[in-house]
């Protein structure tokens, strides 16, 4: 596990995990959606019951029960940058998890708008409504440096020592261990 997640531990599940998860996720079209019909506060009230979900699942210790619980969360609020964290996670396809980071980098992004990225710029990781984008950007990075694109993971540090420049996640160890080689 990785400092960057601030998940708490849970035991490793006994049954092998499938490389690729099962269900379909809510597309683009889904996304937009869901955005015109709700209100702020009406989906602010939803995303807060997604993340509970989620909430929910880093304590339970079955990957199957943690995967049904992100997609719940994700049919709650396609917005829930944490319900694709949970699937990333639990997929053993480093190409799959990275395409679920940067869904839930997408979601993060439309759930804080560019009004939150500019409220919350330079202490992103004090507040925690940004944290589940900080972990989609973490995990991001993480899954770059395994698959071999040291560069775009370096990229994505960058951006997060922008955001959260007291770096209360670490990464500037991490960028530092990528560039020292």
């Amino acid at each position: 596990m990785s400092v960057l997640t601030t998940k708490p531990q849970r035991a490793p599940s006994s049954k092998k995990r499938s490389g690729a998860l099962k269900r379909e996720l809510p597309n683009q079209s889904e996304i937009q959606t869901y955005l015109d019909a709700r209100i702020a506060g009406e989906r602010d009230e939803k995303l807060r019951a997604a993340q509970d979900f989620i909430y929910d699942a880093w304590e339970l210790t079955s990957a199957r029960s943690r995967i049904a619980l992100a997609y719940k969360a994700l049919r709650l609020s396609p917005l829930c940058a944490d319900g694709y964290n949970v699937l990333a996670a639990e997929t053993t396809s480093p190409k799959q998890a990275r395409d679920l980071y940067n869904k839930g980098i997408e979601a993060g992004r439309m759930a804080l708008g560019p009004e939150g990225f500019k409220q919350h710029a330079g202490k992103f990781w004090r507040v925690l409504e940004t944290r589940p984008y900080m972990r989609s950007m973490a995990g991001l990075a993480e899954m770059n440096k395994n698959l071999g694109e040291p560069a775009m993971a370096a990229a994505v540090y960058q951006e997060m020592l922008t955001l959260n420049p007291n770096d209360i996640q670490g990464v500037r160890y991490l960028l530092a261990a990528l560039v020292a080689k």
